[in-house]
């Protein structure tokens, strides 16, 4: 047999196959349902553009997009662009390698260092503000965007009684896997051809995070079956993304190449794109959110028969193992990961321990130079201009999160586990599956008082912080619209008898206070202690003589408020008169 013969045989019994075959059907078909999905975004994206000027909560997002862009990234991009260039300037021209210690180019590289420290700790101050801005308006751009289609796949878990617990697990899990993913694919940059296989990964990644922003109503098992059946759908976000990104950098690039052309600067070819890039990928990932929110999505199910190979599950698997592999339906494989943490966790000993060096005063000293303003204290994160409106969202969605865990605290059934935490995460390990660490470990913070005594706390102070930006917001009571009236420059004092020293009154009687349409009634139940006022005689003139002109006679009280009156004993009738005169007091 010739080696023709032989090279045929395997082709044909390779074309003959039945896995190849089915293999090379499912990648056709899946590069086939992609592009059609792609093509179906394209209308969805000009409905995106439209919603940005019609739309008030997609046009909200877009301007605190533009306002993330301006305050936080724009200042960022100038800052080490010119420090990147002065560095490499010094470093070409200025420095001398074979210098001695003591020369000009150790002051210049001294200079450099400490300068580089400042970038730092600026960069530092800029990248946080601007990235929890960014997550916080992209929680927000979930819940907005939503209103725009009404035909978006509503809540199904109704049927398999998902309970609440399941959704705060959901909604956390998918942005901290977010970051974390976009962590690992970053290390995956260092490789050979890094960068390439970065880019096809973050694809899938990113798609699939847009598509479960919109899908608020499934829990995390159910957003997983979901992807399963439409995985072209991730896969066609991922690629707009990916091409917006870089469409939008190019753009970015050549306008700041203009003023350089225009000047006849040729060595200026604009602000390299990797000072800007990953702003402009979580802006279109926005976008993309905005798209999916206007695609007519199919319908959820309650588990999939597809088998789709997702290569982001192993980026994943790095910091969300738990929920990728218990919705994958591979139980059995999370204790063998989970073997080896300790019996007893000291859960308060590391409480208290992270306490102090949180409240330590160095500590807060070097948060107060590297984080930015709005982290220095709760109030100041509420009153942020890019927080504040999405302030009560998020409140809200933490108080409910807090009280359920408060509440499954004082359940009978876990006050009944938390005796016996290691009988009790065996029980739920045969029952559910649940590795017996975490679950000892759960129960073991749920028994502790002073965990949820902290917990009931925290949500305590969220309470109180929106009580302190709500009374901005709802309409005052008529007290306090006459409290903030400003005071007469002059007004003259009643003229009460003497025994009304202390006479106490209502309200209406000396306030007056405005009415308001929604609330007729005045303010009820308020006393206002009204001291008696010093009468002041009139001014009596004595007669004059040839020598002095007419002098007013001052009377003992007002010669003594003017500091002339020198005599030691005061009369008792003047010295009530006068403590009376700076005394109004107001009770509640």
């Amino acid at each position: 047999m010739s080696w023709w013969e032989t090279i045929k045989g395997w082709g044909s019994a390779l074309w003959h196959n039945q896995t190849v075959t089915q293999t090379t059907q499912h990648i056709s078909s899946f590069t086939y349902n992609t592009i059609l999905k792609s093509v179906e975004l394209a209308p969805a994206t000009v409905k995106t553009v439209a919603s940005g000027i019609m739309h008030p909560p997609t046009r909200q997002i877009a301007y605190h997009i533009g306002r993330i862009f301006v305050e936080d990234i724009i200042p960022s991009i100038a800052v080490n662009y010119v420090f990147d260039t002065l560095k490499k300037y010094a470093e070409d021209e200025l420095i001398d390698e074979e210098a001695s210690w003591i020369s000009a180019s150790t002051l210049l590289q001294t200079s450099l260092l400490l300068l580089q420290m400042g970038v730092w700790t600026y960069n530092v101050r800029r990248n946080t503000q601007a990235t929890v801005r960014m997550a916080i308006v992209t929680l927000e751009a979930a819940k907005s965007l939503n209103l725009v289609n009404t035909e978006l796949p509503k809540q199904v878990c109704i049927d398999e009684k998902c309970d609440l617990l399941r959704y705060v697990r959901g909604n956390f899990r998918d942005l901290t896997t977010f970051w974390a993913t976009e962590a690992a694919l970053s290390l995956v940059g260092y490789v050979r051809y890094g960068n390439t296989i970065a880019a096809v990964l973050s694809v899938f990644h990113r798609g699939r995070y847009a598509l479960t922003m919109v899908l608020p109503d499934l829990c995390q098992r159910h957003q997983v079956e979901y992807l399963k059946e439409n995985a072209e759908l991730p896969v066609a976000l991922g690629i707009h993304q990916l091409v917006s990104t870089f469409l939008v950098s190019y753009g970015i690039q050549a306008l700041t190449s203009l003023p350089a052309q225009y000047f006849g600067i040729e060595t200026f070819t604009g602000i390299p794109i990797q000072y800007y890039q990953p702003f402009i990928a979580q802006a279109m990932l926005l976008t993309q959110i905005s798209v999916a929110a206007h695609v007519h999505l199919p319908p959820p199910i309650n588990q999939s028969q597809r088998r789709v190979i997702d290569p982001v599950g192993a980026y994943q698997s790095l910091i969300g193992f738990i929920f990728d592999i218990i919705a994958s339906g591979l139980k059995k494989q999370i204790p063998i990961l989970l073997k080896g943490p300790p019996n007893n966790i000291p859960w308060k000993k590391i409480y208290n321990l992270a306490r102090e060096v949180q409240q330590h005063p160095y500590t807060q000293k070097v948060g107060t130079i590297v984080l930015p303003r709005m982290l220095h204290s709760p109030e100041a994160f509420v009153v942020d201009p890019v927080i504040q409106p999405y302030w009560r969202y998020l409140r809200e969605r933490s108080i409910i999160a807090l009280k359920a865990l408060e509440d499954r605290s004082e359940s009978f059934l876990v006050r009944a586990a938390t005796y016996d935490p290691k009988k009790a995460a065996k029980l739920l390990w045969l029952l559910f599956g649940i590795p017996k660490s975490l679950a000892r470990e759960a129960l073991t913070l749920l028994g502790n008082q002073d965990f949820i005594l902290d917990v009931g706390s925290m949500r305590r102070r969220l309470e109180a912080l929106e009580v302190k930006q709500s009374l901005k917001e709802v309409d005052p009571t008529p007290l306090a619209i006459e409290l903030r009236q400003p005071e007469p420059k002059e007004c003259p004092a009643p003229l009460l008898a003497l025994e009304d020293n202390e006479k106490k009154v209502d309200a209406k009687a000396i306030i007056k206070p405005l009415r308001n349409p929604n609330n007729p009634s005045p303010a009820k139940n308020i006393i206002i202690t009204v001291p008696r006022r010093t009468v002041i005689k009139p001014i009596q003139y004595e007669q004059a003589s040839q020598l002095s002109p007419k002098l007013p006679v001052k009377s003992a009280t007002l010669t003594r408020r003017l500091g002339v009156f020198k005599s030691e004993e005061k009369p008792p009738m003047e010295q009530e008169q006068a403590n009376s005169m700076d005394r109004f007091d107001i009770s509640y």
